[in-house]
């Protein structure tokens, strides 16, 4: 039997998860965030038309190292 992907998340690293959340929803109109812990939050995500976004508390990860997302969009 075939398995039918529906989605693919990244997750990504974040040294804080509630200020990545807050920049995506601000900057790049980012909705429906959700979040798991507190102080530090732990994990947590967002969407934008269909496609979904996670990060993971990691307070000693190198920005832009090791991992990349791109969004592609029709028009700019």
């Amino acid at each position: 039997m075939k398995v039918m992907v529906s989605a693919i998340i990244p997750v990504v690293p974040s040294r804080d998860v509630a200020e990545s959340l807050r920049f995506y929803q601000a900057y790049l109109g980012f909705t429906e965030p959700f979040s798991w812990g507190e102080n530090p939050v732990e994990y947590g995500g967002l969407g934008q038309d269909g496609l979904r976004l996670h990060f993971y508390h990691e307070p000693n990860t190198q920005i832009g190292q090791n991992y990349a997302v791109r969004r592609q969009v029709d028009e700019a």
